[in-house]
């Protein structure tokens, strides 16, 4: 993670995008706002990541728009 992370220095991203979504104390007051916000934030990410090679391989980052727990899967067998 360290080489993707560090081509992020100095880059600024808008949490508020598409509109805010936090009162004046910083607490969220619209969840679907949020998440809209936080959609383009990651999609962003992964435009940055794309960009650039890690260790001479392109990289290669996808929005994934639903949750997956890799430890909540019967599949796997931690031998």
């Amino acid at each position: 993670m360290a080489p993707l992370l560090s081509k992020l220095a100095g880059i600024i991203l808008p949490i508020d995008y598409y509109d805010t979504h936090l009162n004046s104390q910083r607490k969220v007051i619209n969840e679907e706002l949020a998440k809209k916000n936080f959609r383009f934030l990651e999609e962003k990410l992964c435009d940055i990541w794309q960009r650039d090679q890690s260790y001479e391989r392109n990289v290669r980052a996808t929005y994934v728009d639903t949750y997956i727990d890799i430890f909540d899967n019967d599949d796997i067998s931690w031998q």
